[in-house]
């Protein structure tokens, strides 16, 4: 019985000495655990590795520290840089981490900013081509324009382009177009329909046979058969504009029969882009 209480005895002194062992390094204990914890973890493998290096190169020499029957001060030290390394590795994995985050959000924002400039080189392309060809065809339409205008005869003045349509020739007293100038309204109705900006102003003027009042009332009425006319050959009525001048503003003598002839005439003012025209400078 003596000698079964010692064993129990020496049993109960082991367990106090290991217990008190294991309890001696409670820093060695936690810095175990949270490597054990750390290494197991990728994400702390692949953006800390030399932290994590360094950790457990500190718990080996803890171990080696244990064999050879090291302070307990001296193995806490090294548990204490075991634990601050590990710190060191979990701010490190962020940090990496967060900088590969970064570097890949540049990537996208090189590619996006690539991108944008790829549709601004395009769109600037597309816009050069488009001036260009703009520019191809208000070449060609001012060629047009100057072949028309000149097969109209028009004459450059002040008051802009003046067409005067001595072809179409009235008798004397008459307000009725000749059959021989219907090649000549044609040409001009031709221009109107191809230019809807313009605007026309047709002007009537008489030889000085007859009274002026009747001279007037004749030179408004032939401005008026022209604006007819047209009007037939499909230009809107909006765009013509009639005035008459009866004998004022001859351009040949009166006193001869091709002087008069010459004055019985009808001349056309074509408008700006604007739809301007400019009015005739009053008779002194």
């Amino acid at each position: 019985m003596e000698k079964k209480n010692i064993r129990i005895t020496i049993l109960l002194i082991l367990v106090v000495i290991i217990a008190g062992g294991c309890a001696k390094y409670p820093l060695v204990d936690e810095a175990k655990k949270q490597y054990n914890e750390l290494k197991d973890d990728p994400e702390i493998v692949a953006q800390a590795p030399n932290a994590l290096e360094d950790a457990e190169e500190q718990l080996k020499i803890i171990r080696n520290l244990k064999r050879n029957g090291a302070s307990r001060e001296l193995i806490n030290h090294h548990a204490y840089i075991a634990e601050k390394k590990l710190v060191v590795a979990r701010e490190m994995a962020l940090l990496n981490a967060r900088q590969d985050e970064l570097a890949e959000v540049e990537k996208e924002h090189q590619l996006v900013l690539a991108e944008l400039q790829r549709a601004e080189a395009l769109a600037a392309l597309q816009e050069a081509e488009k001036a260009k060809k703009e520019a191809k065809q208000a070449r060609q339409r001012s060629a047009m324009l100057a072949k028309q205008l000149s097969e109209l005869e028009a004459e450059k003045t002040e008051r802009g382009l003046v067409i005067n349509l001595q072809n179409v020739l009235f008798d004397s007293g008459e307000a009725t177009i000749k059959l021989g100038s219907a090649d000549n309204i044609a040409k001009l109705s031709r221009f109107l329909l191809e230019y809807t900006d313009r605007t026309v102003l047709v002007e009537g003027f008489t030889d000085n046979t007859g009274s002026r009042e009747a001279n007037k009332r004749l030179s408004e009425q032939r401005a008026e058969a022209v604006r007819r006319a047209l009007i037939a050959s499909g230009v809107a009525p909006e765009r013509i504009f009639t005035r008459g001048y009866g004998e004022d503003y001859a351009i040949a003598d009166n006193s001869t029969a091709a002087g008069r002839l010459q004055n019985r005439r009808v001349e056309v003012v074509i408008s700006d882009e604007n739809g301007t025209i400019t009015a005739r400078r009053p008779l002194q």
